[in-house]
């Protein structure tokens, strides 16, 4: 009863704060005014007069006088619940103005779904997220490859970094003062109101309010190729005033990005004099900023990256694609521990800094930026590129640098199966494109950074010194002084008020060999990677309004994309050549087919481009007796991590992300106060820190059932398991040797190395087991593994789907060491080979083994410290005794 009379307050409740959402990218809608007290006046009216509460007396005759006390408390804290909310959501629009904000390209990022800040973490104890609808979008390719999940959609990360209301440093999570955290919230409302005084900020607004914008059904045709006539004529993309003004606005907003970026680097148009840079000075510094387009790369070529024509050509053209149809743009890298960013905190690495500085880009232009950090330590790219498809995911920008682990013919591998996996052709950054030029008739997409930081970035010279150059040029440039370079600006964990780790975190991150780049390097080649995207959509929107001069909407030859990508991949399947490429000269003797075709797999490292989906012990058959190895151990701890201080500009330096998330539209007048007391008397009321905290960890993870798949659901065949009625994939076929039936085992054991959401994404949760001494690294690579010895028996895995192939397999004899799970056995699966008697995973041996498992991953006693080997790689062992039979 009591649950069915608070089931209408909850939903009035979810109301409190309305958000919109249109394909699959979240928008805010300020037109839209909710105001609680009129909601709660509302409803209170109903229960105080007595309709509810009548009906619940009638229904139940044995309703007693302990039941009415019962009701009336319930009651009486509701009310209080209502009254108190009432004060702190106050409204979401909060203004009585009319701001036309364009649901499209308006700027989506924090307000209500910052869940990480006070008012968003009771939004969202207010049903907030449940009410928003995802919608994962589906292609109608078949080749595609899912690659975007409800959590990167979410994006709860990117609400609470990208947010320019509310300082990620103001978070009730930290174990600050609310004194301290008042002051890290007045730092950053100092800093983005002298940010849009002297760069501006974005202020796009709808020409034409009052019109009911539909939205073109992009994703009913194949690569979202739409026809201009079939898109409807009350869309944006047909209202051409609408059109000319977002350009404008977006030229606008790239133009202060780079110009940030310029300054962050020692390059400002402004000089510190108060002069202004003269049209010599300028041109100097375009050379010393550009990206070159050129047919081939020269040495002697000044700038920051080097791209073909064609490449540029291409580029420009999926952006403006990506614009035109409010899509998704993937951005993969691939590479060895330097790129993957050991030593930093993961938001700290090149990719990431990247995502840093252009989701907020992006997401004003309308487009959903996904990142992933795809590297790993220890290994190259060929582990992951042989199942490209289903570990990379889609791609629309792929980094290669993995130079110090694999040169030459391996980066075939990559770049091929870059072109061939999914339904997208990215552009490819490499330093080993090969021979692809040649075999796709010169249609390859690619290019390469110019990596010569001495001409650009000032030097650092000493400590006194460095203190005087711009802040993202610190400790950059050491050419004469090295040593100075190697400062890091992040720890093993920073205090707060929910989380306490169990084990004694390090002094220092781990991973700092002399090979790895501190944040400051990583933040460069995030820039450098961001400015070849700003340049790319400053052409893209010179493009688009020249097209637009003699026809609207812009032709379709000009953005669409699916004829491009089918030329690339078929030009790789159908060359023929007496020479073998060098992808076939490296696999040959196994198998050339590989360089052709797209490939699929699975693995248990880390990451994965969706999570759990791809992971190898999905596909273990279980032993006779249920067991089978896993599962991994639950996260520690729920939620994001806290923000790590580098990202804390001081406000006298140009910060180039502060500058991309400015607008120029008022903050929705969320109420983020809240009670401050530690007593257990008010831990648990609305409001207070603790119920804030609680709330914040609910909603980082928070499944709802209004997750749609947008007009169909896509399937990933190698996730899926095979269906008893499913002809094609006999479940019950077994390979003989001898007389010996192959049963799966028991003796086979899950190697966590970290456990998690590891995609690669800042919306990860890596790391966080128990044993962890650095739970700020967050790092998502990892080397999980399926662990066994002679004792194990057999190892059976059911391959979903699959009809005719090439299988490769990943085995490390020298990492089966000390086996938990075979450690007192004396002969194959224990002599239990055929024991049927369920295997009880709970049980106090089944929990050892596990804990046992993890602790010769993380010894207690073991100095991670300056060490990366300790940390992730295991050297080689003597091959594990075989059985004596």
């Amino acid at each position: 009863m009591v649950s069915l009379e608070m089931e209408p307050l909850e939903e009035e409740l979810s109301s409190l704060v309305h958000e919109t959402c249109g394909d699959g990218v979240p928008r805010r809608n300020v037109n839209e005014k909710v105001t609680l007290r009129k909601k709660f006046e509302k409803s209170w009216t109903k229960v105080r007069e007595g309709a509810t509460f009548s009906n619940i007396l009638e229904r139940n005759y044995n309703f007693t006088a302990r039941n009415m006390m019962a009701l009336g408390f319930l009651g009486f804290f509701m009310l209080y619940f209502i009254l108190h909310v009432n004060t702190v959501i106050e409204s979401f629009e909060g203004n009585e103005e009319e701001i036309n904000m364009s649901k499209f390209h308006s700027s989506s990022l924090g307000g209500a779904s910052n869940v990480n800040q006070p008012a968003g973490a009771k939004a969202a104890a207010a049903g907030h997220l449940e009410e928003k609808e995802i919608f994962i979008p589906v292609s109608n390719i078949g080749h595609a490859v899912p690659s975007v999940t409800e959590i990167n959609l979410r994006n709860l990360a990117g609400h609470y970094l990208h947010d320019e209301h509310r300082s990620p440093f103001a978070s009730h999570l930290y174990d600050k003062t609310k004194e301290e955290l008042d002051a890290a919230q007045q730092k950053h409302d100092d800093q983005m109101a002298a940010v849009r005084k002297e760069w501006g900020a974005w202020n796009f607004t709808d020409p034409h309010p009052k019109l009911k914008r539909d939205a073109p059904d992009f994703d009913s045709v194949d690569y979202r190729d739409l026809k201009n006539s079939e898109i409807p004529d009350t869309a944006w993309q047909k209202d051409e005033e609408y059109v000319r003004g977002f350009i404008k606005e977006g030229k606008d907003l790239v133009n202060r990005v780079i110009e940030g970026v310029y300054a962050e680097f020692g390059h400002p148009t402004k000089k510190a004099d108060g002069t202004t840079m003269t049209k010599e000075e300028k041109l100097k510094r375009h050379e010393l900023f550009q990206v070159v387009i050129a047919e081939k790369n020269e040495k002697t070529s000044t700038g920051v990256a080097w791209l073909t024509p064609g490449t540029w050509d291409g580029f420009i053209q999926k952006l403006l694609h990506a614009m035109i149809t409010n899509d998704i743009f993937y951005f993969v890298l691939g590479g060895h521990s330097s790129a993957c960013g050991h030593g930093n905190n993961f938001l700290q690495t090149q990719s990431m800094q990247f995502n840093h500085l252009m989701e907020p880009v992006f997401d004003k232009l309308g487009v959903k930026l996904i990142s992933r950090n795809m590297a790993m330590g220890g290994l190259g790219t060929l582990h992951t590129s042989i199942a490209g498809a289903k570990l990379y995911g889609e791609a629309d920008f792929m980094w290669w640098d993995s130079s110090m682990t694999e040169k030459g013919d391996p980066c075939d591998v990559f770049n091929k199966q870059a072109i061939l996996s999914g339904e997208r052709v990215p552009i490819i950054l490499t330093d080993f494109i090969n021979n692809l030029p040649v075999e796709t008739n010169n249609t390859v997409w690619y290019g390469k950074i110019i990596d010569d930081l001495s001409k650009i970035v000032p030097e650092s010279e000493d400590e006194t010194q460095v203190k005087t150059l711009p802040w993202a040029s610190q400790y950059v440039n050491c050419i004469k002084n090295p040593s100075l370079c190697r400062v890091y600006h992040a720890n093993c964990w920073y205090p707060r008020k929910d989380v306490t780790p169990p084990a004694k975190q390090l002094a220092t991150m781990p991973g700092r060999a002399s090979w790895h780049l501190p944040d400051q390097h990583h933040k460069w080649k995030g820039r450098v990677v961001s400015l070849i995207f700003l340049q790319a959509l400053e052409a893209a929107f010179e493009v688009w309004e020249a097209g637009i001069s003699d026809t609207h909407p812009l032709e379709e030859s000009f953005w669409h994309v699916g004829d491009l990508y089918k030329v690339r991949q078929e030009s790789i399947r159908t060359y023929k050549s007496d020479v073998l490429s060098p992808c076939e000269r490296f696999l040959s003797p196994y198998s050339s087919r590989t360089c052709r075709v797209s490939m699929s797999g699975a693995t248990s490292f880390m990451p994965r481009r969706n999570g759990d989906e791809s992971d190898l012990i999905k596909f273990v058959k279980p032993a006779p007796n249920g067991y089978k190895p896993g599962p991994y151990p639950e996260p520690f701890y729920s939620g994001v991590n806290v923000a790590v201080p580098s990202f804390d500009i001081p406000n006298e330096h140009v910060d180039a992300h502060a500058i991309a998330i400015a607008t120029h539209y008022p903050p929705p007048q969320l109420n983020h106060t809240f009670s401050d007391e530690e007593s257990s008397a008010n831990e648990t009321v609305p409001g207070s820190r603790r119920w804030l905290r609680e709330e914040s960890h609910k909603a980082w993870r928070k499944k709802d059932a209004t997750t749609t798949d947008k007009l169909k659901t896509q399937t990933d065949p190698i996730s899926l398991p095979p269906t008893a009625t499913d002809k094609s994939q006999p479940s019950t076929v077994h390979r003989t040797l001898a007389d010996d039936q192959v049963i799966p085992g028991q003796g086979w054991d899950l190697k966590v190395a970290s456990t998690g959401y590891c995609d690669g994404s800042t919306n990860s949760d890596c790391g966080r087991l128990p044993s962890s001494t650095c739970l700020m690294y967050a790092h998502n690579d990892a080397h999980n593994g399926l662990s066994g010895d002679g004792l194990s028996g057999w190892l059976v895995f059911v391959l979903p789907k699959m009809k005719e192939g090439i299988i490769f397999a990943k085995m490390e004899w020298w990492s089966a060491r000390n086996l938990p799970q075979t450690a007192d056995w004396t002969e194959v699966n224990n002599g239990k080979t055929n024991d049927v008697t369920p295997f009880n995973r709970t049980s106090s041996a089944a929990k050892e083994n596990g804990r046992r498992a993890i602790q010769e991953i993380f010894p207690k006693d073991q100095d991670y410290t300056n060490s990366f080997e300790t940390d992730h790689r295991e050297l080689k062992a003597t091959i594990p005794p075989f059985p004596s039979d």
